[in-house]
């Protein structure tokens, strides 16, 4: 992963901050993200040319948002912020 700086500050910084993102380890692998609906795989996209902004952009655009602080959640008054629009959608690295 030292070879790829920017996908490898994206799994330390940014991808816990999302909501339905799970990051699993597979030595020997380059990088990719797997998008899942239903516990099965949609598409797949190789990360390793990707900057860390392109990595958080292919988030968003498919509608994941970051997770809300509990606190945050209280002061809205809401439970359902931070959630993917559609609860069996979740991407994995």
């Amino acid at each position: 992963m030292n070879r790829l700086p920017e996908v490898k500050a994206f799994i330390n910084n940014d991808a816990d901050k999302y909501q339905d993102v799970e990051v699993k380890y597979i030595g020997g692998i380059d990088p990719r993200m797997l998008f899942l609906e239903n516990g099965v795989e949609t598409e797949r996209i190789e990360l390793a040319e990707k900057s860390r902004d392109e990595i958080n952009d292919l988030l968003t655009s498919r509608g994941f948002t970051e997770k809300v602080e509990s606190n945050e959640m209280q002061d809205e008054g809401t439970e359902q912020e931070g959630k993917a629009e559609d609860d069996n959608k979740r991407v994995e690295f």
